[in-house]
Protein backbone atom coordinates (compact mmCIF):
# COMPACT_ATOMS: atom_id res chain seq x y z
CA UNK A 1 0.00 0.00 0.00
CA UNK A 2 2.56 2.72 1.39
CA UNK A 3 4.82 2.04 -2.03
CA UNK A 4 1.72 2.76 -4.16
CA UNK A 5 1.36 6.06 -2.09
CA UNK A 6 4.69 7.04 -3.14
CA UNK A 7 4.31 6.25 -6.57
CA UNK A 8 1.08 8.32 -6.47
CA UNK A 9 2.36 11.51 -4.80
CA UNK A 10 5.69 11.38 -7.29
CA UNK A 11 2.94 11.07 -9.72
CA UNK A 12 1.45 13.84 -8.74
CA UNK A 13 4.70 16.33 -8.58
CA UNK A 14 5.62 15.28 -11.69
CA UNK A 15 2.26 16.26 -13.39
CA UNK A 16 1.24 19.37 -11.21
CA UNK A 17 3.27 21.91 -10.62
CA UNK A 18 3.06 25.09 -12.08
CA UNK A 19 2.70 23.25 -15.37
CA UNK A 20 -0.19 25.02 -16.43
CA UNK A 21 1.32 28.38 -16.14
CA UNK A 22 4.98 27.59 -17.35
CA UNK A 23 3.14 26.43 -20.07
CA UNK A 24 1.04 29.86 -20.53
CA UNK A 25 4.47 31.80 -20.19
CA UNK A 26 6.70 30.03 -23.01
CA UNK A 27 3.31 30.06 -25.30
CA UNK A 28 3.15 34.24 -24.45
CA UNK A 29 7.14 34.41 -25.08
CA UNK A 30 7.02 32.40 -28.19
CA UNK A 31 4.04 35.20 -29.69
CA UNK A 32 6.35 38.26 -28.50
CA UNK A 33 3.76 40.85 -29.12
CA UNK A 34 1.76 42.05 -25.98
CA UNK A 35 -1.64 40.69 -27.55
CA UNK A 36 0.44 37.31 -27.95
CA UNK A 37 2.07 37.16 -24.71
CA UNK A 38 -1.88 38.51 -23.01
CA UNK A 39 -3.39 35.31 -24.73
CA UNK A 40 -0.41 32.77 -23.90
CA UNK A 41 -1.12 33.72 -20.20
CA UNK A 42 -4.58 33.56 -20.23
CA UNK A 43 -4.12 30.14 -22.42
CA UNK A 44 -1.60 29.19 -19.67
CA UNK A 45 -3.74 30.20 -16.11
CA UNK A 46 -6.97 28.41 -17.45
CA UNK A 47 -4.57 24.89 -18.00
CA UNK A 48 -3.31 25.28 -15.25
CA UNK A 49 -6.70 25.75 -13.21
CA UNK A 50 -7.98 22.53 -15.08
CA UNK A 51 -4.38 20.66 -14.14
CA UNK A 52 -5.43 21.64 -10.22
CA UNK A 53 -8.98 20.25 -10.84
CA UNK A 54 -7.54 17.24 -12.02
CA UNK A 55 -5.09 16.23 -9.40
CA UNK A 56 -8.01 17.47 -7.10
CA UNK A 57 -9.99 14.73 -7.89
CA UNK A 58 -7.14 12.55 -8.26
CA UNK A 59 -6.63 12.73 -4.85
CA UNK A 60 -9.90 12.20 -4.01
CA UNK A 61 -10.31 8.76 -5.65
CA UNK A 62 -7.78 7.18 -3.90
CA UNK A 63 -8.80 8.47 -0.82
CA UNK A 64 -12.77 8.05 -1.38
CA UNK A 65 -13.05 5.85 -4.17
CA UNK A 66 -14.12 6.39 -8.42
CA UNK A 67 -17.49 7.18 -7.58
CA UNK A 68 -16.66 10.35 -4.90
CA UNK A 69 -14.34 11.20 -7.41
CA UNK A 70 -16.80 11.37 -10.09
CA UNK A 71 -19.40 13.65 -8.06
CA UNK A 72 -16.38 16.41 -7.19
CA UNK A 73 -15.44 16.09 -10.65
CA UNK A 74 -19.00 17.45 -11.65
CA UNK A 75 -19.16 20.36 -8.83
CA UNK A 76 -15.49 21.42 -10.01
CA UNK A 77 -16.08 21.28 -13.59
CA UNK A 78 -16.63 25.36 -13.74
CA UNK A 79 -15.30 26.28 -10.34
CA UNK A 80 -13.01 28.46 -10.10
CA UNK A 81 -9.29 29.07 -8.43
CA UNK A 82 -10.72 29.62 -4.79
CA UNK A 83 -13.37 27.21 -4.52
CA UNK A 84 -10.64 24.61 -5.78
CA UNK A 85 -7.96 25.51 -3.44
CA UNK A 86 -10.78 25.01 -0.45
CA UNK A 87 -11.63 21.83 -2.11
CA UNK A 88 -7.88 20.46 -2.40
CA UNK A 89 -7.50 21.49 1.96
CA UNK A 90 -11.20 19.44 1.97
CA UNK A 91 -9.59 16.20 0.35
CA UNK A 92 -7.18 16.27 3.09
CA UNK A 93 -8.97 17.52 5.99
CA UNK A 94 -12.01 15.19 5.77
CA UNK A 95 -12.66 11.29 6.43
CA UNK A 96 -14.86 10.00 4.47
CA UNK A 97 -16.34 10.87 0.75
CA UNK A 98 -19.99 12.17 2.12
CA UNK A 99 -18.18 14.84 4.04
CA UNK A 100 -16.27 15.78 1.32
CA UNK A 101 -19.13 15.84 -1.19
CA UNK A 102 -21.35 17.74 1.42
CA UNK A 103 -18.54 20.22 1.93
CA UNK A 104 -17.82 21.34 -1.86
CA UNK A 105 -20.95 20.75 -3.30
CA UNK A 106 -22.20 24.03 -3.02
CA UNK A 107 -18.83 25.85 -4.37
CA UNK A 108 -20.08 28.12 -7.26
CA UNK A 109 -18.02 28.81 -10.30
CA UNK A 110 -16.45 32.17 -9.43
CA UNK A 111 -14.75 29.85 -6.84
CA UNK A 112 -17.06 31.21 -3.86
CA UNK A 113 -18.03 29.15 -0.93
CA UNK A 114 -21.55 30.50 -0.06
CA UNK A 115 -21.32 29.15 3.56
CA UNK A 116 -19.23 31.99 4.63
CA UNK A 117 -20.79 34.23 7.17
CA UNK A 118 -20.65 37.88 7.44
CA UNK A 119 -18.21 39.57 9.40
CA UNK A 120 -19.74 40.16 13.35
CA UNK A 121 -18.37 41.58 16.49
CA UNK A 122 -15.68 39.36 18.00
CA UNK A 123 -16.44 37.92 21.17
CA UNK A 124 -13.24 35.67 22.64
CA UNK A 125 -13.49 32.92 24.78
CA UNK A 126 -10.33 32.09 27.28
CA UNK A 127 -9.40 30.05 30.49
CA UNK A 128 -11.34 32.12 33.28
CA UNK A 129 -11.36 33.81 35.48
CA UNK A 130 -10.33 37.40 35.06
CA UNK A 131 -6.66 37.70 36.12
CA UNK A 132 -5.32 34.70 34.53
CA UNK A 133 -2.32 34.15 31.35
CA UNK A 134 -4.84 33.58 28.99
CA UNK A 135 -7.21 36.50 29.53
CA UNK A 136 -4.00 38.53 29.14
CA UNK A 137 -2.88 36.78 25.69
CA UNK A 138 -6.81 37.72 24.52
CA UNK A 139 -6.60 41.51 25.42
CA UNK A 140 -3.25 41.36 23.65
CA UNK A 141 -4.80 39.64 20.54
CA UNK A 142 -8.09 41.74 20.19
CA UNK A 143 -8.02 44.65 22.75
CA UNK A 144 -11.25 45.58 21.28
CA UNK A 145 -13.50 41.91 21.38
CA UNK A 146 -15.70 41.39 24.01
CA UNK A 147 -13.89 38.87 26.53
CA UNK A 148 -15.77 35.71 28.01
CA UNK A 149 -14.17 33.37 30.86
CA UNK A 150 -14.71 29.98 30.59
CA UNK A 151 -13.76 27.01 33.30
CA UNK A 152 -12.01 24.48 31.40
CA UNK A 153 -9.95 24.79 28.18
CA UNK A 154 -12.51 22.03 26.91
CA UNK A 155 -15.22 24.27 27.75
CA UNK A 156 -13.39 27.42 25.69
CA UNK A 157 -13.19 24.79 23.04
CA UNK A 158 -16.78 24.28 22.93
CA UNK A 159 -18.22 27.49 23.38
CA UNK A 160 -16.49 28.45 20.19
CA UNK A 161 -17.83 24.82 18.33
CA UNK A 162 -21.69 25.87 19.81
CA UNK A 163 -21.48 29.76 19.07
CA UNK A 164 -21.06 31.60 22.14
CA UNK A 165 -18.04 33.11 20.98
CA UNK A 166 -16.19 33.81 17.45
CA UNK A 167 -13.03 32.66 18.67
CA UNK A 168 -10.87 30.86 21.40
CA UNK A 169 -7.56 31.86 23.14
CA UNK A 170 -5.90 28.52 24.90
CA UNK A 171 -2.61 27.77 25.75
CA UNK A 172 -0.41 25.36 23.65
CA UNK A 173 3.43 25.38 25.10
CA UNK A 174 5.54 26.44 27.73
CA UNK A 175 8.93 26.87 27.30
CA UNK A 176 9.90 25.29 30.65
CA UNK A 177 7.16 23.00 30.50
CA UNK A 178 6.22 21.75 27.20
CA UNK A 179 3.15 20.82 25.67
CA UNK A 180 -0.09 21.73 27.34
CA UNK A 181 -1.54 18.62 26.83
CA UNK A 182 -5.57 19.48 27.17
CA UNK A 183 -5.26 21.87 24.25
CA UNK A 184 -3.30 19.32 21.96
CA UNK A 185 -5.27 16.86 22.84
CA UNK A 186 -8.79 18.02 22.17
CA UNK A 187 -7.03 19.59 18.50
CA UNK A 188 -6.28 15.98 17.74
CA UNK A 189 -9.14 14.01 18.92
CA UNK A 190 -12.11 16.66 19.72
CA UNK A 191 -12.38 19.72 17.32
CA UNK A 192 -12.47 20.89 13.67
CA UNK A 193 -11.81 24.16 15.06
CA UNK A 194 -8.43 26.04 12.96
CA UNK A 195 -5.51 27.36 14.30
CA UNK A 196 -5.31 30.77 12.99
CA UNK A 197 -3.26 32.99 15.23
CA UNK A 198 -0.14 32.01 17.75
CA UNK A 199 0.85 34.69 20.46
CA UNK A 200 3.97 34.43 22.59
CA UNK A 201 3.30 35.51 26.46
CA UNK A 202 6.00 36.17 29.00
CA UNK A 203 5.20 34.36 32.06
CA UNK A 204 6.32 36.06 35.40
CA UNK A 205 4.83 34.60 38.32
CA UNK A 206 4.01 35.78 41.95
CA UNK A 207 3.85 34.38 45.31
CA UNK A 208 0.49 35.77 47.13
CA UNK A 209 -1.31 35.48 50.20
CA UNK A 210 -3.94 36.88 52.21
CA UNK A 211 -2.81 40.28 53.29
CA UNK A 212 -1.74 41.28 56.64
CA UNK A 213 -3.13 43.51 58.95
CA UNK A 214 -2.08 47.09 58.44
CA UNK A 215 -0.49 45.66 54.85
CA UNK A 216 -0.66 47.55 51.65
CA UNK A 217 -1.69 44.54 49.26
CA UNK A 218 0.43 45.65 46.42
CA UNK A 219 3.78 45.70 48.80
CA UNK A 220 6.13 42.92 48.14
CA UNK A 221 8.06 41.62 50.82
CA UNK A 222 11.99 40.05 50.59
CA UNK A 223 10.66 37.12 49.10
CA UNK A 224 11.58 34.88 51.95
CA UNK A 225 8.71 32.76 51.28
CA UNK A 226 7.19 33.14 54.45
CA UNK A 227 3.62 34.11 55.00
CA UNK A 228 3.81 34.51 58.38
CA UNK A 229 5.25 33.47 61.20
CA UNK A 230 3.51 30.16 61.23
CA UNK A 231 4.67 27.63 58.58
CA UNK A 232 2.87 27.04 54.88
CA UNK A 233 0.74 24.62 54.86
CA UNK A 234 -0.93 24.84 51.38
CA UNK A 235 0.29 26.09 47.98
CA UNK A 236 -2.37 26.95 45.50
CA UNK A 237 -1.84 26.89 41.77
CA UNK A 238 -2.46 25.05 38.57
CA UNK A 239 -0.57 22.20 37.66
CA UNK A 240 1.57 23.72 34.60
CA UNK A 241 2.57 26.96 37.06
CA UNK A 242 3.92 25.28 40.45
CA UNK A 243 5.82 23.32 37.66
CA UNK A 244 7.38 26.06 36.49
CA UNK A 245 7.96 27.29 39.85
CA UNK A 246 9.13 23.85 41.33
CA UNK A 247 12.84 24.91 42.26
CA UNK A 248 11.68 27.72 44.55
CA UNK A 249 8.86 25.80 46.01
CA UNK A 250 10.83 22.98 47.03
CA UNK A 251 12.99 25.42 48.81
CA UNK A 252 10.96 27.43 50.55
CA UNK A 253 7.83 25.17 51.52
CA UNK A 254 9.51 21.73 51.36
CA UNK A 255 6.80 19.99 53.77
CA UNK A 256 3.60 22.06 52.53
CA UNK A 257 0.90 20.50 50.73
CA UNK A 258 -0.09 21.22 46.80
CA UNK A 259 -4.01 22.02 45.82
CA UNK A 260 -3.88 22.19 42.05
CA UNK A 261 -6.53 24.47 40.99
CA UNK A 262 -8.34 25.12 37.36
CA UNK A 263 -5.87 28.25 36.95
CA UNK A 264 -3.59 30.33 38.16
CA UNK A 265 -6.37 33.33 38.98
CA UNK A 266 -8.50 30.64 40.79
CA UNK A 267 -5.60 29.95 42.89
CA UNK A 268 -5.78 33.05 44.25
CA UNK A 269 -9.14 32.76 44.91
CA UNK A 270 -9.64 29.76 47.08
CA UNK A 271 -5.94 30.77 48.80
CA UNK A 272 -8.17 33.81 49.86
CA UNK A 273 -11.03 31.47 51.14
CA UNK A 274 -8.47 28.67 52.82
CA UNK A 275 -9.05 28.30 56.42
CA UNK A 276 -5.14 26.83 56.58
CA UNK A 277 -2.18 29.22 56.33
CA UNK A 278 -2.02 29.08 52.25
CA UNK A 279 0.00 30.72 49.67
CA UNK A 280 -0.41 30.59 46.13
CA UNK A 281 1.23 30.85 42.39
CA UNK A 282 -0.57 33.65 40.17
CA UNK A 283 0.00 36.55 37.83
CA UNK A 284 0.16 40.15 39.42
CA UNK A 285 -3.16 41.21 37.86
CA UNK A 286 -5.04 38.55 39.65
CA UNK A 287 -3.28 39.37 42.92
CA UNK A 288 -4.49 42.81 42.66
CA UNK A 289 -7.95 41.41 41.33
CA UNK A 290 -8.15 39.47 44.64
CA UNK A 291 -6.94 42.41 46.99
CA UNK A 292 -3.95 39.33 48.00
CA UNK A 293 -0.67 40.78 49.24
CA UNK A 294 2.31 39.71 46.76
CA UNK A 295 5.02 38.46 48.31
CA UNK A 296 7.75 38.05 45.89
CA UNK A 297 8.10 38.33 42.01
CA UNK A 298 9.45 36.35 39.38
CA UNK A 299 9.83 33.37 41.20
CA UNK A 300 9.82 30.56 37.84
CA UNK A 301 12.83 28.69 37.28
CA UNK A 302 13.85 30.38 34.51
CA UNK A 303 13.38 34.31 33.88
CA UNK A 304 12.64 33.62 30.13
CA UNK A 305 9.49 31.46 31.06
CA UNK A 306 6.44 32.10 28.17
CA UNK A 307 3.80 30.60 27.07
CA UNK A 308 2.44 30.26 23.19
CA UNK A 309 -1.08 30.42 22.79
CA UNK A 310 -2.98 30.17 20.01
CA UNK A 311 -6.13 31.45 18.48
CA UNK A 312 -9.07 28.77 17.45
CA UNK A 313 -11.43 29.66 14.90
CA UNK A 314 -13.58 27.96 11.98
CA UNK A 315 -11.32 28.82 9.70
CA UNK A 316 -7.49 29.42 9.72
CA UNK A 317 -5.74 32.57 8.31
CA UNK A 318 -5.34 33.83 4.92
CA UNK A 319 -1.41 33.50 3.50
CA UNK A 320 0.97 36.24 4.13
CA UNK A 321 4.07 35.17 3.23
CA UNK A 322 5.46 34.51 6.54
CA UNK A 323 3.49 31.76 8.04
CA UNK A 324 3.03 28.64 10.02
CA UNK A 325 1.48 25.12 9.41
CA UNK A 326 0.15 22.48 12.09
CA UNK A 327 -0.44 18.12 11.19
CA UNK A 328 -0.81 15.70 13.28
CA UNK A 329 -1.05 12.04 11.85
CA UNK A 330 -0.37 8.21 12.96
CA UNK A 331 -0.02 5.16 11.70
CA UNK A 332 -2.15 1.92 11.20
CA UNK A 333 0.92 -0.22 11.94
CA UNK A 334 4.63 -0.12 13.33
CA UNK A 335 7.60 -0.58 11.11
CA UNK A 336 11.11 0.15 10.57
CA UNK A 337 11.65 4.04 9.01
CA UNK A 338 7.79 4.77 8.52
CA UNK A 339 8.02 8.19 10.22
CA UNK A 340 11.25 8.99 8.41
CA UNK A 341 9.79 8.30 5.29
CA UNK A 342 6.39 10.66 6.32
CA UNK A 343 8.99 13.57 7.42
CA UNK A 344 11.19 13.09 4.19
CA UNK A 345 8.03 13.97 2.40
CA UNK A 346 9.30 17.68 3.69
CA UNK A 347 12.86 17.33 3.40
CA UNK A 348 12.28 16.88 -0.55
CA UNK A 349 10.11 19.94 -0.79
CA UNK A 350 13.03 21.85 1.32
CA UNK A 351 10.52 22.64 3.80
CA UNK A 352 11.46 23.83 7.16
CA UNK A 353 9.99 21.60 10.48
CA UNK A 354 9.83 23.92 13.17
CA UNK A 355 8.42 20.75 15.67
CA UNK A 356 7.47 17.78 16.41
CA UNK A 357 6.10 15.86 19.00
CA UNK A 358 3.95 13.08 19.92
CA UNK A 359 0.54 12.11 21.91
CA UNK A 360 -0.95 8.95 22.87
CA UNK A 361 -3.42 7.96 20.64
CA UNK A 362 -5.79 6.80 23.10
CA UNK A 363 -6.96 3.18 21.46
CA UNK A 364 -3.57 1.29 22.42
CA UNK A 365 -0.08 1.33 24.96
CA UNK A 366 2.66 2.24 22.08
CA UNK A 367 0.71 3.51 18.98
CA UNK A 368 0.55 7.77 19.02
CA UNK A 369 -0.74 10.56 16.65
CA UNK A 370 2.33 13.02 15.85
CA UNK A 371 2.40 16.81 15.66
CA UNK A 372 4.49 18.62 13.01
CA UNK A 373 4.70 22.70 12.99
CA UNK A 374 6.24 23.41 9.56
CA UNK A 375 7.23 26.83 7.81
CA UNK A 376 4.69 27.92 5.29
CA UNK A 377 0.96 28.17 4.44
CA UNK A 378 -1.43 24.62 3.39
CA UNK A 379 -2.25 26.59 0.53
CA UNK A 380 1.36 27.10 -1.10
CA UNK A 381 2.07 25.04 -4.09
CA UNK A 382 5.23 23.05 -2.54
CA UNK A 383 3.18 22.86 0.67
CA UNK A 384 0.21 21.32 -0.46
CA UNK A 385 2.52 18.49 -2.45
CA UNK A 386 4.35 17.51 0.92
CA UNK A 387 1.26 17.72 2.54
CA UNK A 388 -0.47 15.27 -0.17
CA UNK A 389 2.34 12.99 0.57
CA UNK A 390 2.11 12.29 4.30
CA UNK A 391 -1.62 11.87 3.81
CA UNK A 392 -0.84 9.36 1.46
CA UNK A 393 1.65 7.58 3.97
CA UNK A 394 -0.25 8.25 6.94
CA UNK A 395 -3.63 6.63 8.38
CA UNK A 396 -5.09 9.67 10.26
CA UNK A 397 -3.87 12.91 8.64
CA UNK A 398 -5.13 16.24 9.82
CA UNK A 399 -4.25 19.59 9.15
CA UNK A 400 -4.76 21.91 12.44
CA UNK A 401 -4.17 25.51 10.37
CA UNK A 402 -2.05 27.61 8.70
CA UNK A 403 -1.26 30.80 10.28
CA UNK A 404 1.10 33.97 10.70
CA UNK A 405 4.33 33.21 12.35
CA UNK A 406 4.81 34.52 15.99
CA UNK A 407 7.45 37.92 15.30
Amino acid sequence: MFWQAEEAARELRREGREQGLEQGRAQGMEQGLEQGLEQGLEQGREQGLADMRALVVRLAERRFGSETAERLRRVLAAAGLEAVDQAADAVLDCDTGDELLAQTSTFSHNGSSPGRRPPRLITVAYLGPEGTYSEQAASDYEPAARRVPYPSIPAVIRAVERGEATEAVVPIENSLEGAVTSTTDMLIHETDLKIKRELVVPIRHCLVRRPASGTAPDAPEDGDGHADSNPVEVVYSHPQAMAQCRNYLEQHFPDAATAATSSTAAAVEDMMRSKRNAVAVSSRRAAELCGAQIVAVGIEDAADNQTRFVVLAPDDAEPTGRDKTSICFDFDHDGPGILHRALGELASSQINMLKIESRPDKRSVGRYFFLVDMEGHRRDSVVQWALAGIAYRSAAFKVLGSYPRSP
